[in-house]
């Protein structure tokens, strides 16, 4: 009952209209202990809920998302959303300094032990609320919006999701790249997903690349993958 008062447009508008600053992080954290709540329960199932290591619809998605990047060398990574390190170990072989985020603390136990490399940073945190300290010019973002504030439930939601992409996005280097994957099932979730990508859009960056795996008959039915590859306008 109280999730769907919180979530009524009526009230975020009324949020929005008196800048009813605490209402609004009530919305926000109610949503946040959702998602936490969400991971802590999948990851601690045991290893690789997801099947990562062993799918061949997440194998050929990691593979796509490397290849979108060209072979090319980058000075620094931030992976938001690295979940157990399948992809990082993909990114410490291709960047100087990774820094991989997520919000479960199993799931980061087990990236620990999978992916070695001193380069690498491990960081638990809500996204949303953390404040990077440097500049990247490689940023991953794969199965991880959709945990956020839906900008499509109203107002509050919309800045908070806003803001989150304005903040990060300024520490994209000039000339960096942004790499978007996301899963959906249907033609509502994709429409959900290729706004995403609008929204990367909207802020200035600038669209490489896109393409949509799982067409093929593959272990997770039907499910897709839509993959974005978007530049910062250099300096």
């Amino acid at each position: 009952m109280l999730k769907r008062l919180i979530e009524a447009r009526w009230v975020q508008s009324l949020v929005a209209r008196y800048d009813l600053s605490i209402l609004e992080r009530l919305m926000l954290a109610r949503h946040d202990f959702t998602a936490r709540h969400k991971l802590r329960r999948v990851f601690g199932r045991g290893a690789d809920p997801y099947q990562y290591a062993s799918s061949c619809y997440e194998l050929t998605r990691f593979s796509r998302m490397a290849a979108l990047l060209g072979g090319r060398r980058f000075r620094s990574a931030l992976e938001v959303g690295c979940a157990e390190g399948h992809f990082t170990k993909t990114l410490a072989a291709l960047c100087g300094r990774v820094t991989a985020l997520d919000l479960s603390e199993a799931a980061l136990g087990r990236a620990r032990r999978l992916v070695r490399q001193p380069h690498v940073t491990w960081v638990q945190a809500n996204v949303r609320t953390w404040q990077p300290e440097e500049s990247y010019d490689l940023m991953v973002m794969a199965e991880v919006l959709y945990y956020l504030p839906p900008p499509s439930k109203g107002p509050a939601y919309e800045k908070a999701f806003m803001l989150f992409l304005e903040r990060l996005l300024a520490r994209l280097a000039p000339g960096g790249l942004l790499l978007l994957a996301h899963g959906y099932g249907t033609a509502a979730d994709l429409a959900v997903r290729e706004d995403y990508g609008q929204r990367a859009a909207g802020l200035g960056l600038r669209r490489l690349a896109s393409e949509r795996i799982g067409e093929q008959p593959h272990d997770k039915g039907m499910l897709y993958c839509l993959l974005e590859l978007f530049e910062k306008p250099g300096a």
